[in-house]
């Protein structure tokens, strides 16, 4: 049976494939880092989540993901360093609408 992450595994399988993710990144973590706010908000809250803030965890996430960059260990396994060594974004609201610039 395949796993209800299966489309989001696959989505980002595609997103490295067209470079705009990192080779060798972890897509299983980085399918958690989607997923995790919004098992949260459901879980905890149990309250519905609506569509603006499901683009904003999901901009969040992926902004997170990709100032991400693998790096070879001596041992030759793949470790997750960060880019740039620290987060350089702001954000402006335009009529409702949330923009990250880096």
């Amino acid at each position: 049976m395949p796993s209800p992450a299966q489309p989001l595994l696959e989505l980002l399988e595609r997103a490295v494939s067209r470079k705009e993710l990192s080779d060798g990144i972890d897509i299983e973590h980085a399918a958690d880092i989607i997923i995790g706010p919004i098992i949260n908000r459901l879980l905890f809250t149990r309250q519905p989540i609506p569509h603006v803030d499901m683009e904003r965890y999901t901009q969040g996430a992926l902004l997170g993901i990709s100032g991400l960059k693998p790096n070879k260990t001596q041992q030759g396994k793949v470790s997750i360093q960060p880019a740039h060594s620290g987060p350089n974004v702001s954000t402006s609201h335009e009529k409702g609408k949330n923009q990250c610039q880096q």
